[in-house]
């Protein structure tokens, strides 16, 4: 019985040890993230689907907003993936960072569709095709300004 209440407590000081080492700028990085990842798809869930966003159920409406919002990370995410090296995707934070990065790029193609939508009173398939055009063109902004950062660093290197 003692041993297996050492082995517990060892493994509750191994967990806060690591709780220990996140640092407050990734809590904050964090969050910011996860708010990305959400509030696009609310505000289009209030947009396009009023009545469910009014009488459904936060879980659900967080549930139709991540469904959402999640294929429009994809574009940003493999055009940043492909513009860096094998070397810069080494390690957790470079991983987070082209993430974070992603879902920057997607969020601000969503709201700027959703503004094209409101303006021009899109339907919702009308919104999608909208999202899908800004997504292309910022993952191709973003792909060519990596590859000019990967350029300026080459040559600052040699």
């Amino acid at each position: 019985m003692e041993l297996k209440l050492k082995e517990e407590t060892n493994k509750t000081m191994s967990i806060l040890a690591d709780l220990d080492k996140v640092t407050d700028s990734k809590y904050l990085r964090i969050f910011f993230a996860l708010l990305l990842l959400i509030t696009p798809g609310v505000l289009t869930v209030f947009f396009y689907f009023n009545d469910f966003f009014v009488n459904g159920s936060t879980f659900k409406i967080i549930l139709l907003a991540l469904t959402i919002f999640t294929p429009a990370i994809v574009i940003p995410l493999l055009s940043i993936a492909s513009a860096r090296t094998d070397a810069d995707l080494e390690g957790e934070e470079e991983l987070f960072s082209i993430f974070f990065l992603a879902i920057f790029v997607a969020s601000l193609s969503v709201y700027g569709a959703l503004v094209i939508s409101y303006f021009r009173e899109y339907t919702f398939p009308g919104f999608l095709l909208s999202e899908i055009i800004i997504s292309v063109l910022g993952s191709i902004l973003v792909y060519r300004i990596e590859k000019a950062e990967q350029k300026q660093q080459q040559k600052s290197k040699i």
